[in-house]
Order: C-alpha cells, then structure tokens, then sequence
C-alpha cells in the first residue's frame, strides 16, 4: 500500500469539529503523515504548518513547508466540514491521477474537478501550483484550486503534464451534492452532516455547524438533511436561542422569501418556547 498525508486546514478559532473530522479520517489505514494548516497546533501527533490567512500568499508558503516536511507523494486535504467516510471504497488508481476532488456542477471538457475543500494531489501537482501560481497577480486568483485549475489555469497545468480526474472518479470520490451517495470515499459540504453521523456526534457542536454556514441556501439544506434523517434533537440544539443565530436568522428570511407559506419559522418558534 501506498501512504498518503492528511492535511487539514482549519483557521477559525472553533477547531473541535475540525478535531472530530481528523480522527474519523484517521480510521484510514493508508493515512501516514498528518498536517494542520492552522494559526496554532490544535491535534496531537500532527504537524501544524503555521497558517494565518486563507490568501494565496499564505497558502503557497504552507505548500512549500509541507512539501519540505513530507516524505510521501500524495496528500489528502480537507476542511472542518469533510472527511472521509467510507474508506471500503478507496482505490489504488486514484494515487495515478494528480487531481481529484468533487465534481463540478457544469461539465467543462475532460477535465473534471471541483474545490480544494476535500481533494487528493500529488506532490507534482503541488510543484506545479507553486511554480503556476508565484508570479501570478494576486487580483486573478481565487481561493479555490479546483476553478482555478479549470477555468483560468488549466493549459498551463496540462503542460506540465499534469492529470486531471474523469468525472466518473470524482462522483465516487467526494459527495457534495444530489441523491445521496453512500459508497463515495469522502462528503464535502456542511449541509451533509446530518447524512454520515449520527446525532449524538453532532448536537455538542451544532451551534459551531450554524455559525460557520454562512450560505442560507447551505443552512437551510443542513435543516432538510436533520429532518429527513430523523434527527429531531439535532435540528433542536441546531435552531434553539434563535436570536443569538444571525446565520440562522437569515436562512428563515431568505426561505420565506421564496416560500411565503413556509412552516419553518413555525417550526423554530416551537422548539425555542419548549
């Protein structure tokens, strides 16, 4: 088997959910090496590569840390809302293949990627986004990795040889979106949580999960996925002290907007007088 590196990145000040993730991906035999991108170390046994900001700068100088410190040539990155949840399904084909992540919502060539938040890359890939990216103007970039690839960069990349995942291994790659999915490798995307844990992992840190969605329409698909999987007491601990939830607050406004007849604010009324 070939070893990979975990790299997580979390750089909130709210790091037990990232912590949580961590340690489910873990549970991934082939993971050898872990590494934090993070203002400070936050998991044992890992290596942080200290990381202030989510600008481009910062990351590249991480990149060229982590590329330093690692011995093995392909590297699992995610995010404080993904992870790997069915390591059953790993395959060894992946490790040929540069960059692989989610699928993207419109199909865009042969080239099929999606964004940083859960993706495996290989460290010629890393050389080459270094190397793309150093003398680049700050004000053309973007934070993601996957667009950037794909809808600014990618000759570049092509000529370096790189390769980029067909869209038949994203889909089992990465969940993100769509009918469910159990049999990917990973899910991205906070809305999901309610499809892969159960509820008493969640409820501790559902107050975290709100506070950091700061999409409506991800909010409101993170109500949907506690109610259709029978989560009641999550999506309690979820909507409860509704004033002190400004993200909350603008997901109901932005429901009833599209659905004046919506019963959710109803919902979250009772549950706040229980």
């Amino acid at each position: 088997m070939e070893y990979i590196a975990l790299v997580a990145t979390e750089l909130s000040q709210q790091k037990e959910l990232s912590s949580l993730l961590i340690s489910q991906s873990l549970n991934f035999g082939a993971i050898d090496e872990i590494f934090t991108f993070s203002d400070t170390s936050f998991y044992p046994k890992s290596c942080n590569l200290v990381t202030k900001t989510s600008s481009i700068q910062d990351r590249l100088k991480s990149l060229d840390c982590l590329l330093t410190q690692s011995k093995v040539n392909h590297f699992l990155f995610t995010n404080w809302d993904s992870a790997i949840i069915n390591q059953a399904v790993w395959e060894a084909k992946y490790l040929d293949i540069d960059f692989l992540s989610t699928p993207l919502w419109i199909e865009h060539n042969a080239y099929l990627a999606g964004n940083d938040n859960f993706c495996l890359t290989s460290r010629r890939f890393i050389e080459s986004i270094i190397d793309i990216l150093k003398n680049k103007d700050v004000n053309f970039l973007n934070q993601d990795w996957g667009h950037l690839t794909i809808l600014k960069l990618e000759k570049e990349f092509v000529d370096k040889g790189i390769k980029f995942s067909p869209y038949k291994f994203n889909k089992k790659f990465c969940y993100e979106s769509g009918p469910i999915e159990m049999d990917c490798f990973g899910f991205s995307g906070s809305a999901n949580f309610p499809l892969f844990f159960n509820q008493d992992t969640l409820i501790p840190h559902a107050n975290q999960i709100i506070s950091r969605q700061y999409n409506p329409e991800t909010l409101l698909s993170y109500l949907k996925n506690c109610v259709e999987t029978n989560k009641v007491d999550l999506f309690k601990a979820s909507v409860q002290n509704f004033s002190q939830k400004p993200n909350l607050q603008n997901a109901v406004r932005c429901e009833i907007a599209k659905n004046p007849e919506s019963e959710l604010p109803n919902i979250i009324r009772f549950f706040n007088q229980m």
